[in-house]
């Protein structure tokens, strides 16, 4: 399923580089890294009002071999 375009996102990451991207920010940010050449880490990837956007940066830019290469709950409530 395609993603719609969102406005401020890139059409496409430099995938040379460290990119950071922040979503649900405002309310409780789940903070998406695209590591160098390969390889994702996401930080406070959980809750309901978070998960949707940080879903669609994954599904954005991730291929199918791209694996997430950590998962950081810093603390254990919802924001």
């Amino acid at each position: 399923m395609p993603v719609p375009d969102e406005p401020g996102l890139p059409e496409a990451l430099d995938r040379s580089l460290l990119n950071v991207m922040v979503a649900g920010a405002g309310f409780g940010e789940t903070v998406v890294v695209a590591l160098p050449e390969r390889g994702w880490i996401v930080v406070d990837g959980a809750g309901p009002h978070r998960t949707p956007q940080a879903r669609r940066l994954l599904e954005r830019y991730t291929c199918d071999d791209e694996p997430i290469e950590l998962l950081l709950l810093t603390h254990p409530h919802a924001d």
